[in-house]
């Protein structure tokens, strides 16, 4: 049925549970997971005349994010491999996490993304946005929302 499992988190209680559910899925197909995380890019903050930014503060914070991504990453992989299942890991800076989520999934070869949702509706939804609101028209494989 499936073969290889995009499984977005942000280390989130509710991504949790969708690693979980995802691995619980893959463990009765026989499914290999690919367990991805978008990073925002470094935003360089804006100063005024007269002040000064120290040299490597951006390089810093852009290996402070990819060690967390790392980390989240390598929480969820420990998950999978407790379970039996085997899992890669991925990690890309995009400004829409939507978009790095739905060339995750095309450059992996992955045949199912499987991500959690609040489940907000109405004006909650508009204000806060949703990534997988975002990933679904996107997506050319199935996705599987868990709340």
């Amino acid at each position: 049925m499936y073969r290889k499992i995009l499984v977005p988190t942000d280390g989130s209680r509710l991504s949790d549970r969708a690693v979980k559910e995802a691995t619980l899925l893959a463990q009765a197909v026989g499914a290999k997971l690919v367990l991805f995380h978008a990073l925002p890019p470094v935003q360089q903050p804006i100063y005024s005349e007269g002040s000064s930014v120290r040299a490597g503060s951006s390089q810093r914070a852009r290996k402070a994010a990819a060690a967390r991504a790392r980390r989240i990453l390598a929480a969820a992989a420990k998950k999978a491999e407790a379970a039996g299942v085997p899992a890669s890991k991925d990690y890309a800076t995009d400004v829409s996490p939507h978009d790095a989520i739905v060339a995750a999934a095309q450059k992996h070869h992955c045949d199912l993304i499987v991500m959690a949702s609040h489940g907000r509706r109405g004006l909650s939804r508009f204000l806060l946005g949703s990534e997988t609101q975002a990933v679904l028209p996107r997506a050319r494989v199935p996705v599987l929302v868990v709340r």
